[in-house]
């Protein structure tokens, strides 16, 4: 990281510049004025002068074409880490973590919620998932782990569907492969092998986006899943899922 992209990051985590960026947008300093001494308000707008983000036209002060981005920036970026702070509280004692290229686009996961297992129901993200796959018509997922059923399940459901494809560990594929009839499920069923180990497992479909994490203690957690049915959710899903398959060799 450069010393460019270190002041950046000075003016997005001081909430007092960006309140002045976004006030002077709106053309309404004065309730900034208000708020803070003068000397403060002083010392803020010198700073952002400096970084070219700000210039005074007229006796006003207006938002430089730089401060205009930076303040776009910097909105994606507040947006992004709230995205992770939100689901990083769904998940207090996980790994939550998401390939570099994902993470500026944490604010695409709305309308998230949690299923999780209970004393009475332990399978119930189970059950869940499932009535979610049979309700689908395409299925694309990454799975670290392995889980029994997994082949039985999309046995059942690979004629109704336009297209499985999975990508999995070594490990994974070399559980999947001894099961009988594998070599006889139809072409729209793929299966890619990825070299690295994903920190995470999802299953995205045309109606919904599921997502499994790792424990802090390293174990992984079936119990616990996080769905979303939003357009945004499953875009993202799909893309992260690409992301991993063209990191993968086609096996199946």
């Amino acid at each position: 990281m450069n010393f460019q992209s270190l002041k950046i990051l000075d003016i997005a985590i001081d909430g007092k510049t960006i309140e002045i960026l976004e006030s002077i947008e709106k053309n309404d300093l004065p309730s900034i004025k208000k708020k803070y001494p003068k000397s403060t308000l002083y010392h803020l707008i010198s700073k952002l002068k400096s970084e070219n983000l700000l210039e005074k036209r007229k006796n006003k002060y207006c938002l430089t074409h730089r401060g205009r981005f930076y303040l776009k920036m910097l909105r994606k970026f507040g947006k992004c880490l709230e995205k992770f702070q939100e689901i990083s509280k769904m998940f207090p004692d996980h790994i939550v973590e998401f390939p570099e290229e994902f993470v500026m686009r944490l604010d695409e996961l709305n309308r998230l919620e949690v299923v999780s297992a209970d004393n009475t129901n332990v399978l119930r993200p189970l059950k869940v998932l499932m009535d979610l796959i049979t309700q689908s018509k395409e299925i694309r997922a990454v799975s670290p782990m392995f889980y029994p059923d997994y082949p039985t399940i999309f046995e059942k459901v690979v004629e109704k569907m336009r297209i499985i494809e999975l990508v999995v560990t070594e490990d994974v594929w070399r559980l999947i492969k001894v099961y009988d009839h594998i070599e006889d499920l139809p072409e729209k069923f793929s299966v890619y092998v990825v070299d690295e180990q994903p920190h995470l497992a999802i299953t995205v479909s045309d109606i919904f986006l599921s997502m499994n994490f790792y424990r802090n203690s390293g174990d992984f957690d079936f119990l616990r899943t996080l769905i979303s049915r939003s357009k945004k959710a499953l875009k993202f899903g799909n893309d992260l899922f690409e992301f991993y398959r063209d990191k993968s060799e086609k096996v199946l």
